[in-house]
């Protein structure tokens, strides 16, 4: 597979650690592909997570960085949730989070770790089969369009 890159721009050391400092600030809208072992409709997810609004998730540090990362429990916010219904046992799921929102985790809730999970909302248990990051919310702090350096 090829890699094509857009945009790709030199940074001065300055913007870099404007980007770090406002890193706990940032928010990051992410796309996922989640099956559940229940059945479902568009009304069970439309009740459960459409409806989420500024929730609340303790994360114990996950299961799979434990070895690298001090075990803590960190408590983050799902900003909102958006679901694609695609089958009784599969959705496409859009979620808006804090920065350091551990995403596969809060899917399914890695073995009880983290609190609420998606599976805890629906009731049945969850997983996640594709991830990705659709956009970093930077709320104004940079416009890297405008540097010149």
């Amino acid at each position: 597979g090829d890699i094509e890159l857009e945009a790709l721009q030199h940074v001065p050391k300055s913007l870099f650690l404007e980007i770090l400092a406002g890193q706990e600030e940032k928010q990051k809208t992410y796309g996922c592909v989640v099956w559940v072992s229940k059945a479902v409709t568009k009304d069970d997810l439309a009740a459960a997570l459409d409806s989420v609004s500024e929730l609340s998730v303790a994360q114990d540090t996950p299961i799979r960085v434990v070895h690298r990362r001090a075990p803590l429990v960190r408590t983050k916010t799902i900003i909102s949730m958006t679901s694609t219904w695609i089958n009784q046992h599969w959705f496409e799921l859009t979620i808006v989070a804090s920065a350091g929102t551990y995403i596969k985790e809060f899917v399914h809730g890695d073995l009880g770790r983290t609190e609420p999970s998606v599976g805890s909302l629906l009731g049945c248990e969850a997983d996640i089969f594709q991830l990705d990051v659709l956009e970093v919310h930077t709320h104004g702090r940079l416009d890297l369009d405008l540097v010149d350096e």
